[in-house]
Order: structure tokens, then sequence, then C-alpha cells
């Protein structure tokens, strides 16, 4: 299981701080959140840092059993208005 950390607004938006999630590939973690906390999550993922285990995310990142993925909102520690964040086509802490 993956257990993944949500701060400020993403955690009011979700609920919880932390929920676990049986998943290897932040692609289909991405996914699997914004189609459960809907249009609202989504945006205010677009302003995030992802960050595995302490560390910065890296697009294509594999992520083992047992890593910590956090999402951080810019109150936290995630993009601020000069930087502009994209995973693919969903958001994310990949700058473009």
């Amino acid at each position: 299981m993956i257990k993944l950390l949500f701060f400020a607004n993403l955690r009011e938006t979700v609920g919880a701080r932390s929920i676990e999630v049986p998943a290897d590939d932040l692609n289909i973690i991405v996914d699997q959140l914004i189609h459960k906390f809907g249009p609202r999550f989504q945006e205010q993922l677009k302003q995030c840092r992802i960050w595995i285990d302490g560390n910065e995310a890296l697009e294509g990142q594999s992520i083992t059993d047992g890593s910590e993925v956090a999402f951080l909102p810019p109150v936290s520690g995630g993009c601020t208005s000069r930087s502009i964040c994209i995973f693919g086509s969903r958001p994310s802490n990949f700058q473009e």
C-alpha cells in the first residue's frame, strides 16, 4: 500500500490527512484521486508539488510498497505563481 499525505486545502477537500491506496504508478494515483475527489481537487492539484519518501517526485518515477506520497499546495511548499506545475495533462509538481 502507498500512503498519500494531504496538506492545507487538499486535506479539506479529501476529508483526511492521509489515505492508503494499492498502486505503484504516480499517473494511476493522480487519475484515481481526480476521479474520486472531482474537479475541485483537480484544480487544487494544479498548484501542488508532489514528494515521494521525502524527495521531490520525478516524472515516471516508480513507487514501492510502503512509500509515502505527499501532495503539497503552495502554503505547504508547492508551486508558486512563478512556476507552472504540470504532470502530463494532469496537475503536479513537474515544471513545464
